[in-house]
């Protein structure tokens, strides 16, 4: 009887540890699942974090870029500027060059006259 009931006990242990062993994995499957939806969480967390990241970026690029272009503008308009005054510099030196050159003219005219006027004059006092 001892052997029966020896056989018994060790049908019963089986018995008990096959419904442990299927407890463990119920529970293996459900520590799975679970941890799978928590990757799935945490993944379209991270996913919107980083669609987040990316759009306050551009945003920061596009208000460089603005700032850029409307430098590049200012810029433009001051070179533009600064091109006309150079044309203008070049015409008041043109002129500036014309004038010393009329007044040369000019003041050799005169002294040619007074020049004459004087040999006009000692050839008249010398007759």
């Amino acid at each position: 009887m001892w052997r029966r009931e020896q056989g018994n006990h060790g049908s019963l242990v089986k018995n008990t540890n096959e419904e442990v062993d299927a407890a463990s994995n119920g529970q293996h499957e459900n520590n799975r699942n679970t941890l799978e939806k928590s990757s799935e969480d945490v993944n379209a967390v991270v996913k919107k974090e980083e669609q987040n990241m990316e759009s306050a970026i551009l945003g920061i690029i596009q208000l460089q870029m603005k700032e850029i272009q409307e430098k590049i503008v200012r810029f433009e308009e001051f070179d533009l500027q600064m091109e006309k005054e150079w044309e203008q510099m070049e015409r008041m030196k043109s002129l500036l060059f014309s004038d010393q050159l009329n007044l040369l003219f000019h003041r050799d005219a005169v002294l040619r006259t007074e020049d004459r006027k004087r040999e006009t004059i000692k050839t008249d006092v010398a007759q």
